[in-house]
């Protein structure tokens, strides 16, 4: 089976659309896909990197997160000594 075979109509169009272009053009789409590829993996790679950060943070801190929820959160009996 050849890679033409594979392909679904969709890919297939694609693939004869990209066969045909020009070389400059070629590499010229190849690098955009390169590019969108490169900046999607530094977005999956900052999402890990803010999750292993609260990960950590709350194992090393596990009540820091209840100090600040207090803080940002005022009790109903220090409203009405206002």
């Amino acid at each position: 089976m050849t890679t033409e075979e594979r392909f679904s109509d969709k890919h297939r169009n694609l693939y004869d659309e990209f066969k045909n272009l020009p070389v400059s053009d070629k590499i010229a789409a190849l690098f955009e896909f390169e590019l969108m590829t490169v900046a999607e993996g530094f977005e999956k790679l900052s999402e890990c990197s803010i999750s292993l950060g609260k990960k950590i943070f709350e194992t090393a801190c596990p009540d820091a997160g209840d100090e600040s929820e207090k803080r940002a959160a005022p009790s109903s009996t220090e409203s009405t000594n206002l």
